[in-house]
């Protein structure tokens, strides 16, 4: 490779204004037997054998969606391959709701506070959490609070994670309480939406979610979302091993890990982070053996992962325009009988046409379209390599797009959450940070971008199919170099690759600026085929360059770079 992948994690810290005047259309549909839920339930007791806390866990009674499934959770044979099929014990989102929950902290330690929301490092403050009858009777401090997020630490409405305390019991059925203000979204219903739309999703797991209104020390913070949090507690609950390994991804592109880093935690953290029972051996004989090129990568899936657990993974981030999740944002999970990984979801408020909110300009690139978003990974670049796995991914796009991931399906979600979220970004202290709601505006102009917002994305699907299929077509990205010689100045790429294996050529631009003006340009090599090319008699001075990569079979099917331009120095 001409260079190391640059993947940034970006969000709208300000939107432009808008007037978008739009009226959502409330479609009067049933949940289609998903119990709407997307809350939390009724609570039973247990004890967890190796837990000291006796707390609440989520109610088993009753069925889900889809058939219920055999438990206790499957395993491996004696030669711990192939993975079975990723199944989940549904009935804990039986008792869901959309009720919105009254959760309290108080804390009289008002320094700590300040420099929690501060972003101070590693700030954290004693509390005390009361939310219905936990927390009840007392006073004292029964927990810590911390502030969570990456970018949205820079957020003016903080997201926050409330630890109870051990032997003080769990708060549906955890222990980490997640509480998200997801304040650059204009809906606030993105990742919830998301989440509970995945608990009908055959191959794939969801997590459980929970409008809660929050106040600190009587005062109103609005409206957040509790998501539960992915860990041992998360496996017992959904039926999967509770003995089972799982990470999260921090800055993970499937490449083979170092020794040294390997051998030290601070820097294996930013690579993965441990969230159950890790086993470091078995997740690096996983990646050493993706990384193995001599191993045909149909072998390597069928001893390390579960293809339709992979599809379906895909094709949800397809569907929903979820680009946040190449190197992060998702959880890799092994049952301890087995030597394969699921990928599991996390973090959607990024998805449902996101980074077009408020009708702006859509600020991704053009290689972050359709599949060629995953190129970045050694995993996915390895199983697109073959014709019928991509069909494989398409197969399942089309499925979900017509079955579980509809239109019609996202208006009745939609409608479900409305009235229940509309007092809260009506009002502040959410109406004043609510996405193009400037100033002094009325409560109408807030509203007004909400209902556009709203009515805005309920085509999300069949939008993002639609750019899926236009973008299949392109050849995938690659990273750009150059190298002086003594003649000139070699320019040189990787090569690319076509999912229908067409031809490809390149065209090399080298320009005055990087719109790359026909005017601009001071050199041009069109239909180039090698990946690299020595340049000679460029004047001096510094110049933008890039190549436009070209499937010659189609010609409105082309490609960028990943860097949409370098820039080279002629002396």
């Amino acid at each position: 490779m001409c260079g190391a992948p640059t993947v940034l994690h970006r969000r709208l810290s300000h939107l432009v204004d808008g007037g978008l005047a739009l009226a959502v259309a409330m479609v009067a549909l049933t949940c289609l037997g998903l119990a709407t839920g997307c809350g939390s339930g009724g609570d039973d007791t247990t004890v967890v054998p190796d837990d000291p806390d006796a707390g609440v866990a989520p109610p088993v009674d009753g069925g889900g969606p889809d058939a219920e499934p055999p438990f206790p959770f499957a395993r491996c044979d004696e030669q711990r391959a192939p993975l079975p099929p990723l199944i989940e014990d549904r009935r804990v989102y039986a008792g869901d709701t959309l009720e919105v929950r009254q959760a309290h902290l108080t804390i009289t330690d008002q320094t700590g506070w300040d420099a929690v929301n501060a972003g101070v490092p590693g700030a954290v403050v004693a509390a005390h959490f009361a939310e219905g009858d936990f927390g009840a009777g007392s006073t004292e401090p029964n927990a810590t609070v911390k502030i969570r997020g990456g970018f949205s630490r820079l957020n003016a409405q903080k997201n926050y994670k409330v630890e109870i305390a051990d032997g003080l019991g769990r708060w549906q059925g955890g222990k980490e309480i997640n509480l998200n203000k997801h304040m650059t979204d204009l809906t606030r219903i993105r990742n919830k939406m998301a989440f509970d739309l995945f608990q009908t999703i055959p191959d794939l797991t969801s997590l459980r979610t929970q409008f809660v209104q929050l106040d600190v020390n009587g005062v109103d913070y609005g409206l957040y979302t509790w998501i539960e949090e992915a860990d041992r507690r998360f496996l017992e609950h959904h039926g999967l091993d509770p003995m089972g390994s799982l990470y999260k991804a921090v800055g993970f592109h499937f490449q083979r890990i170092s020794p040294a880093i390997a051998a030290d935690p601070e820097q294996m953290k930013l690579v993965v982070e441990a969230k159950a029972n890790p086993d470091d051996g078995k997740f690096l004989r996983m990646v050493d053996a993706l990384n193995d090129r001599t191993r045909d990568i149909d072998e390597v899936i069928a001893t390390y992962f579960n293809r339709d657990n992979l599809a379906t993974w895909l094709a949800v981030n397809v569907l929903l325009g979820n680009i946040d999740n190449r190197t992060q944002n998702f959880y890799l999970y092994s049952p301890s009988s087995c030597d394969g990984w699921y990928l599991l979801p996390w973090d959607y408020d990024g998805a449902w046409g996101f980074y077009t909110q408020l009708g702006g300009r859509d600020i991704r690139e053009r290689w972050e379209e359709g599949l060629s978003n995953y190129w970045p990974s050694n995993l996915f670049e390895r199983f697109f390599s073959k014709p019928a796995n991509v069909a494989l991914v398409d197969a399942k796009i089309r499925e979900l797009a017509q079955d579980r991931l509809t239109d019609a399906i996202t208006a009745a979600r939609i409608a479900s959450y409305h009235d229940v979220v509309l007092p809260f970004i009506a009002r502040d202290p959410d109406l004043h940070d609510l996405p193009g709601h400037f100033g002094n505006a009325p409560p109408s102009v807030g509203i007004e971008l909400w209902e556009g917002e709203l009515a805005r994305i309920t085509p999300t699907v069949s939008r993002f199919q639609a750019e899926y299929a236009t973008a299949l077509e392109r050849p995938m990205p690659v990273f750009l170099a150059t190298e002086p010689r003594p003649t000139g100045v070699e320019f040189r790429w990787d090569a690319s690759f076509d999912l229908q294996h067409d031809p490809i050529a390149y065209d090399l631009q080298v320009a005055t600026s990087p719109t790359f003006l026909q005017a601009e340009l001071v050199f041009q090599a069109l239909g180039v085929t090698d990946d690299e090319l020595l340049v000679s008699g460029l004047p001096s001075g510094t110049y933008y360059w890039r190549v436009v990569i070209e499937d010659t079979a189609h010609a409105d099917a082309w490609q960028l770079p990943y860097d949409p331009w370098k820039l080279v120095t002629i002396p």
